[in-house]
């Protein structure tokens, strides 16, 4: 009887003293079952990337992340700026 009452504290006072996976460690071996998976910490969501549009000389698409409000990544927005720039000349 005086062990369960000892069991009884560790579950009662490690947890106030433990990080969580010890708290699991001890909790385990105590009941003889496997411990249990222990959450990770929630992390924000990760915005939405896009994918660069622009094709590479090789005709496969840029595998680059797009920069912030374009179609293309930071390389091929220049480029691509540069085409309109000369296309926009011609056209007036």
């Amino acid at each position: 009887m005086r062990s369960v009452a000892i069991v009884m504290a560790l579950f009662l006072f490690v947890p106030l003293m433990a990080d969580t996976n010890t708290v699991v460690a001890v909790q385990s071996a105590a009941t003889n079952t496997p411990p249990a998976k222990v959450a990770k910490s929630a992390k924000a969501p990760a915005k939405a990337r896009r994918q660069c549009e622009a094709k590479t000389l090789s005709g496969n698409r840029c595998k680059r992340n797009a920069a912030q409000g374009s179609r293309y990544c930071r390389q091929h927005d220049a480029i691509m700026r540069k085409r309109e720039a000369k296309k926009n000349e011609k056209v007036e």
